[in-house]
């Protein structure tokens, strides 16, 4: 039987706790240790999820030649510093979406493991997701593609604490925080997976008091067809994404972790196509993750359409003026 990888989950966020409960789950791997800046906030995940080992220092976690892998659920801005340092020590990284706040930013990251000899994945949930295959095989019955529009607008549960008056880390920029980056990463993704590089990107974004980027729409043009994107923190929305082909429709009701597609085919009954999911489909990226340690060329697409991401995130960001703070590289190199 194959040992399963030890993992040290850096952060003690929400995501984090699905991240220890989807691990709990899978026979490849298991959490080997937690680290958090508070001794407490780290002791309290810890007997959660039944963790033996909790560290407040990092570096301390990377020297541990016991730890295979680290997950990293810190905020968005200190993504880089975190993965270059467990890639220098030799450790494989799952690091959250988004990986960087640039293109170059993850183009550095990937150099890194490579020189290092370690794999390093984006945690984007759609890149996994079984039900995408679904997806891909259902779009064949479709015709020719002429347009989709892929949706995700999620009210943030601090949005109502920023109109109040008290700006929470969702909301703060200068954390690499922004309705692009926590929310337009997954449509945009699942755009990548299934379009490809566009041929042309405009967009739009609307900001909130203090300069924070609440919500935003992309149009990607390809040749014979166009997708737009819609993307927000600040409102919900319970409408389904949709691809439209010549022969008919596809819906797809909520794009970071599906359970139902509709095909409606032209002078067809309309067809409900249950995904039957798993209650946490983090459970993919950990597996897949954990295979691809011996072999890494069952990530390379996933990378690939990372790297297209963050090159469109680039040209969203220039175009809508989405800073980070006055030391953003993207303004300042």
């Amino acid at each position: 039987m194959t040992t399963p990888i030890r993992f040290a989950i850096v952060g003690t966020n929400t995501i984090s706790h699905k991240f220890a409960e989807a691990v709990a789950l899978s026979p490849c791997a298991c959490v080997w240790a937690v680290c958090s800046r508070s001794k407490d906030t780290g002791e309290a995940f810890a007997s959660t999820h039944h963790i033996e080992t909790v560290y407040t220092d990092y570096e301390a976690l990377l020297a541990n030649p016991d730890i295979d892998a680290v997950y990293i659920a810190t905020p968005n801005i200190t993504h880089k510093a975190y993965t270059l340092s467990a890639l220098r020590a030799k450790k494989h990284v799952l690091c959250e979406k988004p990986m960087g706040i640039s293109l170059a930013e993850v183009k550095e990251m990937q150099a890194c493991a490579k020189a290092n000899g370690v794999i390093l994945v984006e945690a984007m949930r759609p890149a996994f997701d079984v039900g995408y295959l679904e997806v891909k095989k259902q779009m064949q019955k479709l015709g020719r593609i002429r347009f989709a529009h892929l949706e995700f607008c999620q009210y943030s549960s601090r949005y109502n604490a920023f109109l109040s008056g008290e700006v929470l880390r969702a909301f703060n920029q200068t954390y690499g925080n922004s309705a692009l980056m926590d929310i337009g990463v997954y449509p945009l993704h699942v755009c990548a997976m299934l379009f490809g590089q566009a041929r042309a990107i405009s967009s739009h974004s609307q900001f909130l008091p203090g300069g924070f980027e609440g919500m935003g729409q992309v149009t990607l043009s390809y040749t014979d067809h166009f997708v737009t994107v819609l993307y927000a923190k600040i409102v919900q929305s319970t409408l389904p994404s949709v691809i439209l082909g010549e022969k008919g429709s596809l819906h797809i009701d909520k794009l970071s972790e599906p359970t139902t597609l509709t095909l409606c085919l032209l002078g067809e009954k309309e067809e409900k196509i249950p995904l039957t999911p798993l209650s946490n489909n983090m459970i993919y990226e950990v597996e897949v993750f954990c295979k691809g340690i011996n072999h890494p060329e069952i990530l390379e697409e996933i990378n690939q359409n990372s790297n297209l991401v963050f090159q469109w995130i680039d040209e969203i960001r220039q175009a809508n003026h989405i800073t980070f703070g006055e030391a953003d590289p993207l303004f300042n190199s």
